[in-house]
């Protein structure tokens, strides 16, 4: 079976030293070890406190680590994670591999018949700006627009198509 990447967070006993700190990551290091995996990375972000008091401890040691394990040793992982004490929580999530973000954009569909290619000035429109995921352009009813809800930041006022938009301002 091939390993698979998981995140291990830890909560550490708040009563541990730094060098009791050291020795129990050495421990983890040599379960995952033992089980055939390896530690690609840890980190420490230190005391924090608790969201609720977990044996009678109000913070903890937090440690974050990648590892790489066979999912059948996983269980013998967790139930050794179980029964040390320096550990008082611990969630060991597998990590799921990154979607493709082709696979994504190809369920995005444009109705063609929708756009009026002649009223679309692709200058005038900041792309960091439109939502367009909200805007249906068959719904736009051009009398209900507040023209002072417009947020003058998301418009060129030098590339407005005065055109496009005011047929009368052609004239």
């Amino acid at each position: 079976m091939q390993p698979r990447e998981y995140e291990l967070v830890m909560v550490l006993s708040p009563r541990l030293d730094e060098g009791a700190v050291t020795t129990a990551l050495d421990r983890v290091a040599s379960f995952v070890g033992e089980a055939g995996g390896e530690v690609a990375s840890q980190e420490q972000w230190g005391m924090r406190r608790l969201s609720y008091i977990i044996n009678n401890f109000n913070e903890g040691n937090y440690i974050i680590s990648q590892l790489r394990l066979v999912p059948s040793t996983v269980h013998s992982l967790e139930e050794k994670l179980t029964s040390t004490e320096e550990v008082i929580r611990y969630l060991l999530v597998r990590k799921e591999a990154p979607r493709p973000s082709a696979k994504i954009k190809a369920k995005v569909k444009v109705n063609p018949a929708a756009v009026n290619p002649e009223a679309v000035n692709t200058a005038a429109v900041n792309p960091e700006a439109v939502n367009t995921a909200t805007v249906n352009p068959e719904a736009v009813n051009p009398e209900a627009v507040n023209p002072e809800a417009v947020n003058p930041e998301a418009v060129n006022p030098e590339a407005v198509n005065t055109a496009a938009v005011n047929p009368e301002a052609a004239d």
